[in-house]
């Protein structure tokens, strides 16, 4: 596979982080609040209440969380393959395209009723999963943008190194991680309170930092272009420092 790096550092960027993270936090609690108290992101939640059924015998209960662990299951295949096997032929980077499908997803969503939430369900997940597929990492630090268990593990980790080790590094990571925990939080909160005033449409008010996000990575692909250009520029004395 042949690298952008422009791209490549733009996923890893912190702006495109936030942006995804008040995605993730926003998108579980619509789930889980508007569409049966199954959850979008947190799968670890699902199985829980998985199991639950299981117990209880609830045929209809166990289906109804079993849909989303598989959506899930199959949103990374769909990332991977995305990544793998169509990327060199896109003339835009993959991770655009699976903010767009993102974007599409939520549109779509907002307009099923509530007899359908299964099959919202399944889609939200399927898009959870293609979201943490493709962007792993902020500025190198493994980060998840849409569960918030690994981070608080990490944020956990590196603040007790810093205690420990009084290596500065670690109070930094530790507060990257702490910042993205609280960004999740913020977007549950706006999730839960467009899920009270619009109901099943409340799902919308995800468009907007998608959409902030599909439009950044864009914007600061051109921002690097234009750079590049500036410094050929200047090497070749077509302008001056």
């Amino acid at each position: 596979m042949i690298i952008d790096y422009r791209r490549e550092n733009m996923a890893e960027s912190f702006r495109l982080a936030v942006l995804l993270t008040l995605t993730g936090g926003f998108q579980d609690a619509y789930s889980y609040f508007a569409r049966g108290g199954v959850f979008a992101n947190a799968q670890t939640g699902n199985v829980v209440l998985l199991a639950k059924q299981l117990v209880t015998g609830n045929l209809e209960g166990t289906i109804k969380y079993l849909i989303p662990i598989g959506a899930f299951f199959i949103g990374v295949f769909v990332a991977v393959f995305i990544e793998e096997k169509l990327a060199d032929k896109l003339k835009f980077n993959w991770r655009q395209m699976i903010l767009g499908f993102q974007i599409l997803i939520v549109i779509f969503c907002g307009f099923m009723p509530e007899k359908y939430n299964s099959i919202v369900n399944a889609l939200l997940s399927l898009s959870c999963s293609m979201q943490i597929t493709a962007f792993k990492k902020i500025k190198g630090l493994s980060t998840n943008t849409a569960m918030c268990v690994g981070n608080i593990r990490n944020a956990s980790d590196h603040l007790a190194r810093f205690l420990f080790l009084k290596e500065k590094g670690f109070f930094k990571n530790a507060i990257h991680y702490y910042t993205i925990i609280f960004v999740f939080a913020i977007g549950a909160a706006f999730g839960y309170t467009c899920v009270s005033k619009f109901s099943l449409r409340g799902v919308w008010g995800a468009l907007i930092s998608l959409i902030i996000a599909f439009i950044l990575f864009f914007l600061e692909i051109d921002e690097d272009e234009r750079e590049e250009d500036i410094e050929e520029d200047i090497k070749e004395g077509k302008l001056v420092k």
